[in-house]
């Protein structure tokens, strides 16, 4: 289980601080993969928006592995690895809004 704080466009890129999942936070990750070399050096928006990565960052994924039968209310976004130590993991991530996550919420189902 890992946790976000609110996700931040700079340019191109996305970043989102992490935080301790027993308090306020904004994202929980509910699926991860590694970024094809295609993408390694590409922006968020084309990550985002990548076939590749839309096939595992979408709501039958989250359904899937978060056991919540209905997205609503829930949001989807895709975190991009930072890309600064050579990781090359991006995140699914899942929130309800800004801080509005209190305790883990995708465990245990």
């Amino acid at each position: 289980m890992e946790c976000f704080g609110p996700v931040r466009l700079r340019a191109a890129r996305a970043e989102a601080a992490r935080v301790p999942c027993d308090g306020r936070h904004t994202w929980e990750t509910y699926a991860e993969g590694e970024l094809p070399d295609a993408l390694v050096g590409a922006g968020h928006a084309a990550i985002s928006a990548d076939p590749l990565i839309r096939g595992v960052c979408n709501a039958r994924t989250f359904r899937l592995t978060s056991g919540i039968r209905y997205q609503a209310g829930w949001n989807l976004e895709v975190l991009p690895p930072a890309g600064s130590d050579g990781d090359r993991t991006y995140r699914c991530l899942a929130g309800r809004g800004v801080d509005a996550l209190a305790a883990p919420t995708l465990t245990g189902r």
